[in-house]
């Protein structure tokens, strides 16, 4: 006897045994219970979901000796006829191969005849939407208005070819691509049925590549099968199957979080030398990121990913290495490579520029933290802001000079007038004058640490030296550090430091320890006699100046101009660079 294959071997006898496809077994079901069978229906959907699977099951429940019944005893012998393929009272046709009205009216003609053993005769016609215009219109009439021993079932891929005289005069159901999950459980089943172990993660790569057909995820079982020896991994079917493995994407995308374009470009060389497929490549790269993606997103939708439960952690934590915004990047980034890969004359050229790509977008600070930096820099500088900013219709000729250049006064024309010195808040510690009117923050500070006469300049620079070093090490965590101020040493040679009270992003830098053993080695390669620092709410002297005696001088908003302060700034500069921008004074 010849080998059976496992899609026609295991194919669902009864309703409750199709896969995936409750909403139109159901109504099924529920229509031959309360007799209300329709005389024909239009079966739509993909390939290998069930829909002539469920037209044979439809014919056996109206013919079986026991019924119409919702359940067919598979018994009987009008039952076994239809199974095997053998009975005259159903009828397959294929419509790509009998396409034509000659054949159409061969149907129509004997559609007259009574059945000969059961109650109905019907006839399955699939792929209908490869019939002709003449052959539709031939069976127009006949399928309006068919005998009542008639039904018709017409199965197609592609229902919108079918005319809307045709859809007009049946029942149309549409059967869904099956989820990835049930059809792993499906094939877990059938390898139980026939004594062959595999790993949960095999089974999720095969109904992976099935895309939601369970007739292909059988016919991929049945090639594994004969391929490996002893239980199916996950490896062997990555092998078998020429897929990328899951490995290689979640070492890749590593790679692309790391901003690692050789380690990449490398990567892919090797898995392509190997003799994965490029297409294969930017399929797998392209679905790992979606995944990643939904993840991002909401821990929720892990049910939408066709990977086993065990796995959905170790997404999880990957996903959390990027931004959503970078995320949803490099996922629009993959579609167009899926794309390109197909069309391009040079397909590895294609892969490297898009991996270049994707290495620039992981290392993209997100515009929402950009946001909240431009926010954070507004409030501190708030208080040496214009009073009033120029109008943006203002030209460029009538916009006042820059603080510190010379101009028109209004006391005498042609003058320049001395700015007045910086009024300071009531209440906040000046440094007392010494005796050439010099500062007394210019004096030499006492031993001991951070009491009064200890000048801010040193700790100040100390850490701009500092954050030059943390510039190289980590460019994010540079960026939300940038605006901490330095205050002083502390008593113990330990920095203290003042985050931004309306930036919570720095405070929460300053207490991770990842951030802070980074932050210990910058200060160790700036040159600072110490790797330790606190911030000026963690102790009680700290929280102000002491009062009426000489010590640092209150923080305050910055006394440059806003203007100044963005001229000094990197990320700022590029920001104006990007859009084309003017800072006004």
């Amino acid at each position: 006897m010849s080998y059976l294959v496992l899609a026609r071997k295991y194919r669902p006898q009864v309703f409750d045994d199709i896969v995936g496809q409750s909403h139109v077994t159901q109504t099924l079901v529920n229509a031959i219970a309360a007799s209300r069978v329709a005389h024909a229906y239009l079966f739509c959907g993909p390939r290998g979901v069930g829909k002539t699977t469920a037209a044979r099951i439809l014919a056996k429940a109206l013919n079986c000796e026991q019924g119409p019944t919702a359940v067919p005893c598979n018994a009987c012998a009008r039952c076994l006829e239809i199974t095997d393929g053998r009975s005259l009272d159903v009828l397959e046709i294929d419509g790509a191969s009998n396409r034509g009205i000659d054949e159409i009216r061969e149907l129509r003609d004997n559609t007259r005849y009574a059945p000969a053993s059961g109650q109905f005769k019907v006839y399955i016609i699939d792929e209908v939407h490869m019939l002709t215009k003449e052959a539709f219109n031939a069976l127009l009439k006949t399928l309006e208005e068919p005998p009542p021993h008639v039904i018709f079932v017409l199965a197609t891929t592609d229902p919108f070819k079918v005319p809307p005289t045709i859809l007009s005069r049946v029942q149309r159901f549409d059967f869904a691509r099956i989820p990835g999950r049930e059809i792993a459980a499906h094939l877990q089943t059938v390898l139980e049925r026939e004594g062959i172990e595999a790993s949960p993660e095999a089974l999720a790569a095969v109904a992976r590549r099935a895309q939601g057909g369970l007739r292909d995820a059988l016919s991929l079982l049945d090639q594994i099968i004969s391929a490996v020896e002893g239980a199916i991994t996950r490896e062997g079917v990555e092998s078998i199957l020429g897929l990328v493995g899951t490995e290689f994407c979640f070492e890749l995308v590593d790679r692309l979080a790391e901003g690692d374009a050789p380690g990449a470009m490398r990567l892919v060389h090797d898995t392509h030398r190997g003799g994965a497929d490029l297409e294969e490549v930017g399929k797998g790269l392209t679905a790992h990121l979606r995944d990643l993606f939904l993840i991002r997103m909401s821990g929720s939708l892990a049910d939408m990913l066709d990977i086993p439960e065990s796995e959905v952690s170790r997404y999880t934590a990957q996903a959390e290495r990027f931004d959503p915004d970078v995320l949803s990047e490099l996922l629009e980034q993959g579609a167009r490579l899926a794309v390109d890969l197909r069309r391009h004359d040079n397909p590895r050229l294609a892969l490297e520029l898009a991996l270049v790509d994707m290495v620039r977008i992981s290392g993209r600070i997100p515009i929402s933290e950009l946001y909240e930096r431009l926010a954070a820099l507004e409030a501190r500088l708030g208080g040496s802001a214009p009073a009033s900013a120029p109008d943006r219709g203002t030209s460029r000729s009538s916009r006042p000079a820059p603080r510190g250049s010379a101009g028109t006064s209004k006391g005498a024309p042609g003058t320049a007038k001395a700015s007045p010195p910086p009024a300071h808040p009531p209440g906040s510690a000046l440094p007392p004058a010494g005796p050439a009117g010099a500062p007394a923050s210019a004096a030499p500070a006492p031993a001991g640490g951070s009491g009064a006469g200890v000048p801010r300049k040193p700790a100040a620079e100390a850490w701009s030296a500092c954050l030059e070093a943390l510039k190289t090490k980590n460019i994010r965590l540079w960026g939300t550090l940038h605006f901490v101020e330095a205050l002083a040493f502390g008593d113990h040679g330990e920095l203290v430091l003042r985050p931004a009270a309306d930036n919570p992003l720095q405070g929460e830098a300053l207490a991770d320890p990842k951030s802070r053993n980074l932050l210990g080695e910058a200060m160790e390669e700036a040159g600072l006699p110490t790797r330790t620092f606190r911030l000026e709410a963690d102790t009680a002297d700290a929280a102000a100046p002491p009062s009426g005696k000489a010590g640092l001088k209150a923080a305050g908003p910055d006394e440059r101009s806003m203007g100044e302060v963005f001229r000094d700034e990197p990320m700022i500069q590029k920001v104006i660079d990007m859009f084309d921008g003017e800072v006004l004074p």
